[in-house]
């Protein structure tokens, strides 16, 4: 999965981001409320799911996040930033 194409579907969620320096991309809710989750965008299998808005998701969007989250974690560096 590409940063853009990750970007994209944290967005389709109805979740905003925000690119730190360091290369993490931290995972809001909307208008910016309470942290839900973050990828590094420079290492593989850097991220986190224990914002503290992650317990206020229902299940299903638990899911869909964490599965977004890791699908993104696990692309190699490379193929983040290739157009597919």
């Amino acid at each position: 999965m590409t940063t853009e194409e990750f970007k994209k579907k944290i967005k389709e969620m109805g979740f905003e981001f925000i690119n730190r320096e360091s290369g993490i991309i931290d995972i809001f809710e909307s208008d910016y409320g309470k942290r839900l989750a973050g990828a590094d965008a420079n290492r593989v299998c850097v991220f986190d799911l224990c914002g503290n808005g992650i317990v206020r998701l229902d299940d299903e969007e638990r899911k869909k996040l964490a599965k977004v989250v890791i699908e993104y974690a696990m692309t190699p560096i490379e193929e983040r930033n290739s157009k597919r």
